[in-house]
């Protein structure tokens, strides 16, 4: 080979080199965790490319929910954030109650994790599956002076007595949201994705909705009319 074809050589040399390399990435992003059979060619490609797919979080499409109680001077507000935004913000004498009453029964159920806590401030992880179940109860509670009532079902639909209704509140919670970006937003401390009328009807949709679909599958449902604080 003359000293003319060697910049053509080295070209198509770097090239293959390349396309290997990209093989060999694609087939560590397919493999399963365990002993690894690679090709003898290069193998720490394969190394990392597997290293890679089990340090870099997948998007599964899914909103990310926490739950989070902050500690103010008046007492305790209660957020619920999706993809970092508030949703639902409640406060007052009963706040505390439902957040200790939620987290708890949660992580009970393997449904939620806790991020961090100190004196001020208690975060959890809800399991992506299950963030406009835990909305729909916000809703269900919030004007409630006895947010037990609603635990067993919470429960039963987490345990998955009442297949595709996690999938249907979350969807329901979507259109809540984006029927809210049609109001103005009102001079509020705190912005939520649900606006306060939309959030009211949502409520009284949500709860005819559970009642009918728990029911529809032999479940069963708080019958007495909520109590308004």
């Amino acid at each position: 080979m003359g000293w003319a074809d060697a910049p053509l050589a080295r070209r198509l040399a770097c090239r293959l080199y390349y396309q290997h390399l990209v093989s060999l990435f694609a087939w560590g992003f397919r493999v399963s965790p365990g002993p690894l059979d690679i090709p003898p060619f290069s193998p720490w490609v394969s190394h990392i490319a597997v290293l890679v797919r089990h340090t870099i979080p997948v998007n599964s499409g899914m909103p990310r929910y926490e739950l989070v109680a902050r500690r103010r001077a008046r007492g305790l507000d209660v957020v619920l954030l999706r993809d970092g935004a508030a949703v639902i913000h409640m406060s007052g004498r009963g706040a505390e109650k439902i957040f200790r009453l939620l987290a708890e029964e949660l992580e009970k159920l393997g449904a939620a994790k806790p991020l961090s806590k100190t004196e001020v401030e208690e975060s959890y992880e809800i399991d992506e599956k299950f963030g406009g179940t835990v909305a729909a109860y916000l809703l269900l509670v919030r004007r409630s002076r006895n947010p037990d009532k609603w635990i067993p079902t919470l429960r039963g639909i987490i345990e998955g007595k009442y297949p595709g209704l996690p999938e249907a509140l979350e969807k329901m919670m979507e259109a809540g949201i984006e029927a809210s970006k049609k109001y103005p937003k009102e001079a509020k401390r705190i912005h939520t994705l649900l606006h306060p009328k939309v959030a009211d009807a949502l409520t009284s949709g949500v709860k005819r909705f559970v009642e009918k679909y728990v029911k529809g599958l032999g479940g069963a449902v708080p019958e007495e009319k909520e109590e308004q604080s």
